[in-house]
């Protein structure tokens, strides 16, 4: 209930504060969504990787990250598409989403004979590049700074300082919810007799990723839509390159490869199903979220 409460409160203080730091940069809060939000949020993953990498459970590392990433479409967009239609641009479709899948897709040759120093140096520096690359494409953007006027003028100033000291108290807010659920959740999961990779994949996951949850569905009670899509994305591109990347440069991360591939394919068919459903209309309404959550139940109850 502790972890709950602060996930909330947390998720508050992020989504207003990541929103008053966008206007003031003048970035739109997709961007800020694809690069804050989601690397704040995606800390609880990172603590857990690294955690069960170099307390010997690989299994339950890897499954950490593909189970989080599975979790954040099936679960959190699905749900998240209910409270609100997701509803964004173009360049979502076009480029966002594609780049999250080429990632997902990215992470099969990879795993095979386990992840190496020299390959999470790669993705980390895949991921700075990325991280530029966002920025850039919002600072430069003429739309961005349209939209970060008119949002200005819509709501109530929040000075810069203050704003990036609310988002970091949100973040460990975040993160200490996150952590108080995941110790109870594991423990369980452990004296249930559950399998490493089920832990990862499930317990794990669902409690790292519970964040995101948080944060995703107060900014679609706000109707802040493109946060919720920016931060799902992010989170999801950094999962995969920020904290494998930075866990193998820390101590190459041993993979069972015949119980992994699978994983990764259901997590590819999630970001390939995020993209179909919402390619024709750049939307996911009530009937797309329900079809998320549908293949999430039926993927949990199979690993079970």
């Amino acid at each position: 209930m502790i972890g709950i409460a602060l996930l909330y409160f947390g998720g508050e203080r992020l989504v207003t504060n990541a929103s008053a730091l966008a206007r003031s940069f003048g970035l739109t809060p997709y961007v800020v969504g694809l690069t804050v939000v989601a690397f704040g949020t995606s800390s609880p993953e990172l603590a857990a990787t690294l955690s069960s990498s170099l307390s010997g459970t690989p299994d339950m590392a890897l499954g950490n990250v593909v189970g989080s990433n599975i979790a954040n479409v099936g679960l959190i967009l699905g749900l998240t598409a209910l409270v609100y239609p997701l509803a964004t641009g173009r360049s979502t479709v076009t480029r966002e989403l594609p780049l999250m899948l080429a990632v997902s897709l990215l992470l099969w040759p990879v795993v095979q004979g386990g992840i190496s120093r020299v390959e999470g140096a790669v993705l980390f520096a895949l991921l700075i590049a990325y991280v530029m690359w966002q920025l850039k494409l919002g600072s430069t953007d003429p739309a961005a700074v349209e939209e970060a006027e008119r949002e200005a003028a819509e709501e109530e100033a929040i000075p810069t300082g203050q704003a990036l000291l609310g988002a970091v108290i949100g973040i460990a807010l975040l993160v200490a919810g996150a952590q108080a659920l995941v110790t109870g959740a594991t423990a369980l999961a452990q004296a249930l007799g559950i399998s490493e990779r089920v832990i990862g994949l499930t317990m794990l996951a669902l409690g790292t990723s519970l964040p995101e949850l948080a944060s995703s569905l107060i900014a679609a009670t706000r109707r802040h839509t493109e946060l919720v899509l920016g931060g799902i994305i992010g989170s999801n591109i950094f999962n995969i390159l920020a904290i494998l990347g930075l866990t193998a440069l820390v101590q190459p991360l041993p993979v069972d490869v015949q119980s992994a591939q699978g994983d990764i394919l259901v997590m590819i068919g999630f970001a390939a199903a995020a993209l179909l459903l919402m390619w024709r209309t750049a939307r996911l309404g009530k009937l797309g979220g329900l079809v998320l959550l549908a293949a999430y139940g039926a993927y949990t109850y199979t690993l079970f």
